[in-house]
């Protein structure tokens, strides 16, 4: 909670008082929390919200990122389901201010699991039990697609999976460099399977984003050994643009982006054995992992798009693997 010079509270020695830099969860009856009068100098913008992302019904000049406590004062305020002033689960209304039943979040009598929701296929079932060891599941983490129940977790293997397009040629690039704002990072992708442009047209709008994933110690147990992650933004946005590039698409990372070292991207459709895709990567945001890498049995690279576009390499051939230089193909 931030207070401006008119905002400080009129009692010294409140709990909730704060320099203005630094921020509180104001109790009930303090002008900041939700439950007392707003200040008579201001009231409260039209959409504005909470730290917790609650309607906010003071001021901005009295709570601007406060958050507005509300759950257990026996009044049923915006976002609750419920309210009967106590903190007990199960007994008709949940500490969270919601019905007790399957699918609230709260684990209460007859329930075994309660992810929040009653969708299958996340390990926790309609019902509010377990789903059967192995049933399909998805952990959200593109880099592992072959997921399943295991004790009631979804968990993923770093398998790098099949089925993606794959290209007759195909390069490997990474650079460790002291003091890593050169680091670098450089994929390519030639001559590859048909791809056409409709399975671009997700990532050309920028509603998809893509997941470069690369694995090596493929002779045991495959080790994810770099993971970087290029958000969907439409048009431009905090991690860079996605513009079309002719019939493909390219992506071009923001000075400041989000993109985990990723300045550039371009995959362009064609006919079978035309198709190509470059991935380039470049300082300190590139999270190399510790080089050398276990080569063994070569590495494997997976691109994957949020939308199911997935191009594949398996890298056989590694001609250099030191400490601050791999080269793969």
């Amino acid at each position: 909670m931030w207070f401006d010079a008119p905002s400080l509270p009129p009692h010294p020695g409140h709990s909730c008082r704060r320099p203005r830099w630094r921020s509180c969860h104001c109790p009930p009856g303090h002008r900041g929390d939700s439950r007392s009068p707003p200040d008579r100098a201001t009231v409260a913008g039209a959409g504005e919200i909470d730290l917790d992302g609650a309607p906010r019904l003071a001021g901005p000049r009295v709570d601007i990122g406060a958050d507005e406590l509300t759950c257990g004062d026996s009044t049923v305020n915006p976002g609750e389901a419920c309210d009967d002033g106590g903190t007990t689960d199960g007994d008709g209304c949940d500490s969270n201010c919601t019905a007790t039943g399957c699918g609230n979040g709260i684990v209460t009598a007859g329930e075994i699991c309660d992810d929040g929701n009653t969708a299958v296929g996340d390990c926790c079932d309609a019902a509010c039990g377990p789903e059967p060891e192995g049933a399909a599941c998805s952990d959200g983490d593109a880099c592992t697609p072959q997921d399943d129940c295991r004790a009631g977790v979804c968990t993923g293997s770093t398998t790098p999976g099949t089925g993606c397009l794959a290209a007759l040629m195909n390069s490997l690039l990474l650079r460790d460099v002291a003091g890593s704002s050169r680091d670098q990072l450089t994929f390519g992708w030639k001559k590859g399977a048909a791809l056409p442009a409709d399975a671009l047209a997700e990532l050309r709008a920028g509603t998809s984003g893509i997941t470069f994933c690369l694995y090596d110690r493929l002779d045991t147990t495959p080790r994810l050994a770099l993971r970087a992650r290029i958000p969907a933004a439409p048009g431009c946005g905090s991690p860079g643009c996605w513009r079309p590039a002719g019939s493909g698409v390219r992506f071009v990372a923001a000075a400041a982006g989000n993109s985990d070292g990723i300045g550039a991207l371009k995959i362009l459709p064609a006919a079978a054995g035309a198709s190509t895709a470059l991935v380039a990567g470049r300082g300190a945001d590139l999270d190399l992992p510790k080089l050398p890498l276990d080569v063994s049995d070569g590495l494997a690279v997976r691109v994957r798009s949020d939308d199911g576009l997935c191009l594949g390499a398996d890298l056989g051939t590694v001609t250099v693997n030191r400490p601050d230089l791999v080269k793969a193909k």
